[in-house]
């Protein structure tokens, strides 16, 4: 959770109210200052990498260089001249360096603790990390329009992930001492005695089997909806005659659905059938996010807010769902990489959602119309999503295996009663 609240992913939870004072200040384009989709999408791409990588190597260095560099990226935005090669410049960066501690790492290490209840441990540690956002995101917009300018936003984060993230990762961030599966145990014998076969699909068969397209194409489009608001919500209502402040408002609100969302959704893909959790959330952020363009701005506040949250709430896609199903349909033999490459896959989805809204505001000068357009991903993702449980059952119905969640009866994976 300390991890995840200051790795790049904070950026892109909370950028979407410095935009406007950003561009207000420096005279720049909204396609220039709005840098998440540009470390979303570098997050995404070099997943794959960064797989390859953990199935070598422990993910505790990654981790930690990942909030460094998050760290120094934050005082680059603080205090640098700005310009546009200076935001692009350090959001390549931060996509690029963190990749290699973004979510293929951390449900990396969330695996070696948690197997039946993983997508329950993915939402939580999800979920908690946006209660630092939510808090952060009237701290920062009380200095930035105080006195302290679009600046003041980076560098509050700045000393949050000095001060708090970066020790408690160094701390806390560690495996168990010896693995509580007998699959992990495969993956890390070093040859002292024949180990247990790692659990899984052979990653030709996984990239041949159709639960693996239509979970990258589900997710994937319902991602160019999630990365479109995330980024920019905020102004998004002041387009559309909401205050800064009221704006603000929307932006924590919908941090508030994310917060509930990755632990709901959690709970629902461990208790219920697990491919039921993504539609009913998927299809209520459509409703949400139609509402959110269509809804006068005299409607009331807290229907707005309610409004807002229901958006949120699927931000799971980003990563939560694809984890869980990634280790529940193809098992842990090839599991940081399938999941690093669904995440590749959705990351360039949640980039086109969010340079999308800023391309059609410099072109248009409105972000009404794409707004409305996009939030249609969602009712498309939930239907695909549908598509992808019903060629899982077919699947198991024959013969194929189970890996995590409720319904997995391998129990044998297991050398104690782990979760």
């Amino acid at each position: 959770m300390f991890f995840y609240a200051g790795s790049p992913i904070i950026i892109a939870q909370t950028q979407s109210i410095m935009i406007g004072p950003t561009m207000e200040a420096t005279g720049l384009p909204a396609t220039a200052v709005t840098i998440s989709p540009w470390i979303i999408l570098f997050l995404g791409l070099l997943q794959p990498v960064a797989g390859w990588l953990l199935k070598r190597y422990s993910p505790r260095p990654f981790l930690i260089t990942t909030v460094v560099v998050n760290a120094l990226a934050l005082l680059a935005f603080a205090t640098l001249p700005p310009s546009w090669p200076m935001f692009w410049g350090i959001a390549f960066a931060v996509g690029i360096f963190g990749s290699l501690g973004y979510f293929t790492a951390i449900s990396r290490m969330l695996s070696f603790w948690y197997r039946k209840n993983l997508g329950l441990a993915v939402g939580i540690v999800g979920g908690a990390a946006s209660l630092l956002p939510l808090i952060a995101l009237p701290v920062m917009t009380s200095f930035i329009y105080n006195g302290g300018g679009w600046r003041a936003g980076y560098w509050t984060l700045f000393v949050y992930v000095v001060v708090v993230t970066l020790p408690m990762v160094i701390w806390l961030f560690r495996k168990p001492k010896e693995p509580l599966f007998a699959d992990d145990a495969a993956l890390e014998s070093t040859g002292a005695g024949k180990a247990p076969e790692a659990a899984g699909m052979e990653l030709r068969d996984i990239l041949r089997d159709s639960r693996f397209w239509t979970l990258a194409i589900g997710f994937g489009i319902t991602n160019t909806a999630v990365g479109g608001f995330l980024a920019n919500i905020a102004v998004v209502a002041q387009d559309r005659g909401f205050d800064a402040r009221f704006a603000t408002g929307l932006s924590m609100a919908m941090l508030v659905g994310v917060l509930l969302g990755r632990v709901v959704g959690g709970v629902l893909v461990d208790r219920i059938w697990s491919y039921a959790g993504p539609i009913l959330v998927f299809t209520v952020s459509g409703v949400g996010a139609v509402l959110l363009g269509t809804l006068p701005n005299t409607t009331p506040i807290m229907l707005m807010w309610i409004v807002a949250a229901t958006i949120g709430l699927s931000q799971g896609a980003e990563g939560d769902y694809i984890t869980f199903f990634s280790l529940r349909e193809f098992g842990a033999k090839n599991f940081t990489v399938v999941n690093g490459i669904l995440l590749m896959l959705v990351g360039v989805s949640t980039f086109a959602g969010g340079i999308t809204f800023a391309i059609v505001k410099d072109l248009t000068g409105s972000y009404s119309g794409v707004s409305i357009v996009i939030s249609f991903a969602f009712f498309v993702g939930a239907v695909l999503t549908l598509l992808a449980g019903l060629v899982s059952i077919r699947a198991h119905r024959n013969g194929a295996q189970l890996y995590a969640g409720k319904d997995a009866a391998n129990l044998d994976l297991e050398f104690g009663a782990a979760s």
